[in-house]
């Protein structure tokens, strides 16, 4: 990459130079050679942070769309983890309620026995 603007440098260099020493004096030529160069260099300069500028800009968003997907992940999960809860309390709930059902009938037919004789 840095050959790249080093050829295009200096073709600028060569192409301006020509053409101000055709027209003006030495010295003012090498002043708007070296002008140019560094207006290149800016330019360069200014397209490679704008480039980081975007680089950066499309992490944070990625970070925030995966910060978002933890956080619906986080929520689902605490949901699921009251159901689990609330499911395992109506487990035990309607095993209490089958054992009392069962003590119902086994001291329902102890009375009716007793109360019957042998």
């Amino acid at each position: 990459m840095f050959c790249i603007a080093l050829q295009v440098v200096t073709l600028l260099t060569s192409v301006n130079y020509n053409f101000c020493t055709a027209l003006q004096g030495e010295a003012k030529c090498q002043f708007f050679i070296w002008a140019d160069i560094l207006q290149l260099v800016e330019d360069k300069i200014h397209s490679r942070e704008n480039a980081v500028r975007k680089r950066e800009d499309d992490v944070l968003l990625r970070e925030y769309e995966v910060q978002k997907k933890e956080d619906k992940l986080k929520e689902k999960d605490n949901v699921l983890y009251k159901q689990e809860e609330k499911i395992g309390k109506q487990i035990v709930e309607n095993r209490c309620a089958r054992i009392f059902l069962c003590m119902y009938w086994v001291l329902s037919i102890v009375i009716i026995s007793g109360w019957l004789g042998p």
